[in-house]
């Protein structure tokens, strides 16, 4: 005999979950698990956006509200954003770029609004298919910072 005569019961039991939407996150509420939306600040990788802007620097670079991942294409020509205009405290925003040419992240380049800098350890450039994570501090930094 192999000791167990019945199938294992987990206790308590729920029903199975269906699928959320997209861009959703599985979250507790009320000691019930349940999806809501994602994205946006709180540490939460957002929406998706791209862009290809014309060569040459951009100052308090737009990307939009709740924008988690970022692709620039640099296809236009060599791409040098001095600041990304603030986003909400512990957002994350992944950098990609995804063009050919060179995709420049300047560090507290003055030419952006102080809020809108990034702190860096340096300025740091992109080759095609290369990212950086980086992190909205809100809270006393009020810049972009590598996460």
């Amino acid at each position: 005999m192999s000791g167990f005569l019945f199938a294992p019961v987990f206790l308590p039991y729920q029903q199975p979950l269906e699928n959320g939407a997209e861009g959703d996150v599985l979250s507790i509420v009320g000691g019930q698990r349940a999806w809501a939306p994602g994205g946006g600040g709180g540490g939460g990788v957002g929406t998706y956006a791209t862009s290809e802007p014309a060569a040459g620097i951009h100052n308090n670079f737009a990307i939009g509200a709740g924008v988690g991942r970022y692709d620039i294409d640099t296809t236009l020509g060599n791409v040098e954003l001095t600041g990304i205009v603030a986003g909400t405290d512990g957002q994350l925003l992944i950098v990609t770029n995804i063009g050919a040419n060179i995709l420049q992240l300047d560090s507290l380049n003055a030419g952006s609004l102080s809020a809108n800098r990034m702190r860096l350890p340096g300025n740091m450039v992109l080759v095609q298919n290369n990212a950086q994570l980086l992190c909205y501090y809100g809270d006393s930094v009020n810049k972009w910072c590598q996460a």
